[in-house]
């Protein structure tokens, strides 16, 4: 009998019992890493709403320099953003947000927008603005069914859905909301669904007008 270690305990139980709780750890390590999958829980999510309470007056929201803070943080995401936009809009003439877009085409990025064929009729759109900067606009009506989806995927992690149009009154004259989650399980859906439309769409642009 040890009298070092007491309680009856022989040094190799000791040994044994030390690598033995060493080993469980190890283990534990290992099935964290390559099998522990998060809580869904813990995969970002917030809401925005529309009009922004930060902007306090009415008159604000028709100020060409006060966006409000929800805004500047949809555009903050669009400016971050590191490979690629998946735009999904019902109707697009936001000047704000579409000259976001163009800046991240001029960072390399890889643009998909899918539109309503009703967005390329009006010559003074500004989905123009994307045609011309290389921009891939997708547009034709599917069978029967409106395109009104409002959402855009930023590199297939961060989902931004919602009820509001890429237009002024949305912005400036709606009650409107936007979530913005990275759920993996959402947002994987909303790739698919893209991915889904593109395939079926034409590329479709009119003639890109002259604005006189």
């Amino acid at each position: 009998m040890s009298f070092s270690f007491g309680l009856g305990m022989s040094s190799k139980a000791v040994f044994y019992t030390i690598v033995s709780a060493v080993a469980s750890e190890i283990v534990w390590k290992i099935v964290q890493k390559y099998f522990y999958q998060p809580s869904i829980e813990s995969e970002k999510t917030m809401v925005l709403f529309f009009p922004d309470k930060s902007l306090k007056k009415r008159t604000d929201l028709y100020s060409k320099t006060a966006l409000g803070e929800n805004l500047e943080l949809i555009l903050k995401y669009l400016d971050e953003a590191k490979k690629s936009l998946d735009i999904c809009v019902f109707f697009l003439s936001y000047n704000p947000l579409v000259n976001a877009v163009i800046r991240a085409k001029k960072r390399r990025l890889k643009i998909r927008v899918i539109t309503d064929e009703d967005t390329m009729k009006n010559a003074y759109s500004p989905i123009y603005d994307l045609v011309q900067n290389n921009i891939e606009v997708r547009s034709k009506a599917m069978d029967h069914y409106l395109m009104h989806h409002k959402f855009i995927v930023i590199d297939k992690k961060i989902l931004l859905n919602g009820s509001a149009n890429w237009t002024p009154q949305a912005f400036e004259g709606n009650y409107e909301n936007i979530i913005i989650t990275e759920k993996k399980n959402i947002v994987k859906s909303f790739i698919k669904q893209f991915n889904d439309h593109w395939a079926k769409l034409e590329v479709k642009y009119d003639p890109i007008p002259i604005k006189i």
